[in-house]
């Protein structure tokens, strides 16, 4: 680690060197108009930041760094900072390029004369204030010190007052760039991305409305009815569409009273299963799964995803799950591949699987296994219908 201080410091203050070059060059005022004198303040802030972040590096260096409040001495840590850092720097001179001569520095606040959304543009409103960000949490990565984390979440809010003003400027600016504000996000990418891939949303459910909502819907598609006290008992989530908030499916935990699949068994089979006698107390159960359309293969891996998860975080050390579906005892197997029983519901005619897993191999088999296999099979499903397409095309095409 001592060895490793010079090498840091010595990068940490090519890539500063770097950031003070691109600020100031390839910067112009033609055809620009100044939007707001009193942003010239975020200069003085910024100013004091950086000299912070030179003063905490050299301490680092050439200092007994305890004073510093280090979360960490890890070589490796240190390292994968540095690589943060220097991403950060790169979206930083990337942003800056793909603007051009639109570019100008935050304590200056120019509307540019034109409005770029390709690009860095295209993923979010501000890559520039995102690569410094992404920079300075390197830093603290690099360093460790906690007072380069306060730093960066005292730039993070500097950011957010300076785009709020920026931004107001180009809404006037711009008639386009309220549509462009609606669809990209401002610094982070992440959510956008995850409203993007997953149209749908978590929710615990609790209110007697709900619950009743829950019941009936489940009733409706699989004919069976459940006792509103056992939803009040257990933890009963619904999933719900983005947009008009409508509940499209749901499951149950159940970790806290007795476990609805026991009571599919016959007693007298029951009795004969000592796996299940023995750990009675150790199940958490995923139950009553229903979907009222048919999701995306994001939204299906979220709602797989989510109750895995929901059964994992319950503490219980066996997850247990049943169904009398074909499809659905394909998909839940690959996790919870043990199979306890399979028979005849008691005072019913047709076929029921339980079956069940410790409650950490069944998140590594869903995470390392089963989503892989589920991800294949939909490749090979897909690839078989397109060249269903090619034949058929082939087949009618005329004889020349």
């Amino acid at each position: 680690m001592i060895y490793l201080k010079p090498i840091i410091f010595s990068f940490y203050i090519a890539l500063i060197s770097l950031y003070i070059f691109g600020y100031k060059g390839g910067y112009s005022k033609e055809g620009k108009i100044q939007q707001n004198d009193d942003l010239k303040i975020l200069k003085n802030f910024s100013s004091i930041i950086g000299l912070f972040v030179f003063t905490i590096l050299s301490i680092y260096t050439f200092t007994d760094y305890e004073i510093l409040t280090l979360v960490h001495k890890n070589t490796a840590v240190s390292l994968m900072g540095c690589a943060i850092s220097a991403a950060g720097a790169m979206i930083f001179f990337f942003a800056k390029q793909q603007l051009g001569q639109s570019f100008s520095p935050c304590s200056k606040a120019y509307v540019p004369k034109d409005l770029v959304t390709t690009g860095l543009y295209g993923q979010v409103r501000h890559p520039i204030y995102t690569g410094n960000l992404i920079f300075m949490f390197g830093s603290f990565l690099a360093i460790g010190s906690i007072y380069l984390l306060i730093l960066t979440i005292a730039l993070y809010f500097i950011y957010k007052v300076s785009m709020r003003y920026e931004e107001k400027g180009l809404l006037k600016a711009f008639k386009n760039y309220k549509h462009y504000q609606c669809y990209t996000p401002q610094i982070f990418m992440l959510l956008s991305y995850w409203k993007k891939y997953f149209s749908i949303y978590k929710k615990q459910i609790s209110s007697e409305n709900e619950l009743l909502e829950f019941a009936h819907r489940f009733h409706s598609i699989g004919g069976v009815k459940i006792d509103t006290t056992y939803l009040k008992n257990a933890k009963t989530y619904g999933i719900y569409r983005r947009g008009n908030h409508s509940l499209v499916a749901g499951y149950i935990i159940n970790s806290s009273q007795e476990l609805r699949y026991l009571k599919l068994i016959p007693k007298e089979e029951l009795a004969r299963l000592p796996f299940i006698q023995n750990n009675v107390g150790n199940f958490s159960e995923i139950t009553c799964i229903w979907r009222m359309e048919k999701f995306s293969k994001h939204d299906n891996f979220y709602f797989y995803l989510h109750s895995m998860m929901d059964a994992f975080f319950a503490g219980k050390k066996y997850i247990i799950g049943g169904t009398n579906n074909l499809k659905i005892l394909k998909i839940q197997m690959l996790p919870l591949s043990r199979l306890i029983w399979h028979g005849t519901k008691r005072n019913a005619d047709y076929p029921v699987w339980i079956y069940t897993e410790q409650r950490w191999l069944a998140m590594i088999k869903f995470l390392f296994f089963a989503t892989p296999f589920e991800a294949v099979r939909r490749y090979k499903r897909e690839l078989e219908m397109r060249m269903r397409r090619v034949w058929s095309k082939q087949k009618t095409r005329p004889l020349t």
